[in-house]
């Protein structure tokens, strides 16, 4: 019959992963993430993304709130994202941005359209709230948030909502490590290349996250 000395040592048995900050010691356990967590995301370069509108930095940090449920090592959860529910900027600056998204032959199409509406806004709505699905093995987790709903875009003249359009948001990958005794959350999301309904390739976006247990309501 095996000893507890035996136990022991076989829960101090550790190897190591490939994890997107650097190379982590796993052990024979599995940490629980059960609970409510709070945080934030971040762009790893927001100014110079073409497939976004934000320029204020108030953005480069998107605030969350969490909560994961856990089976095993099986993760599940909602993530909800905390900011203003649309953005509106100029459809000139937009469209500039987003020309490698548009194609050459909608981004000449809508120049045409701008020569008779320059003022015309773009205003574009997320959905805030996803689900989680994913798994924690040993100091690592893993999981996908994939966001209920659609992104909506509504164009807009002094006011008046000239039309509007609608398409799913792309699953978001998540990698992390976990620290504090269980209590914090650090790593890396993505989202892949993708491509627009008329073919286009959207570039890859990807940053950071953190995530900390929120204190318990007294």
């Amino acid at each position: 019959m095996p000893s507890r000395d035996d136990d022991v040592a076989r829960s101090k048995t550790s190897h190591s992963l490939s994890h997107p900050l650097g190379t982590i010691v796993t052990r024979g356990f599995v940490l629980r993430l059960d609970g409510n967590w709070e945080g934030f995301y971040a762009y790893d370069d927001l100014r110079q993304s073409e497939s976004l509108d934000i320029h204020s930095d108030e953005y480069r940090q998107v605030k969350v709130t969490a909560s994961f449920e856990q089976s095993l090592d099986v993760l599940t959860g909602q993530m909800r994202d905390i900011k203003p529910e649309t953005q509106s900027t100029s459809f000139k600056e937009h469209l500039f941005q987003h020309r490698k998204v548009y194609g050459l032959k909608n981004f000449l199409a809508w120049q045409k359209v701008l020569f008779f509406r320059p003022t015309m806004e773009i205003e574009h709505a997320n959905p805030a709230e996803a689900s989680c699905n994913g798994h924690v093995r040993g100091d690592e987790v893993f999981f996908v948030k994939t966001y209920a709903g659609l992104a909506s875009y509504r164009f807009v003249e002094n006011s008046v909502r000239l039309s509007e359009a609608a398409e799913p948001m792309q699953p978001v990958t998540y990698r992390g490590l976990i620290s504090e005794g269980g209590s914090v959350i650090q790593g890396r999301w993505s989202i892949a290349q993708h491509y627009s309904p008329e073919g286009t390739a959207i570039p890859s976006l990807e940053g950071s996250f953190e995530l900390r247990r929120s204190p318990p309501i007294c």
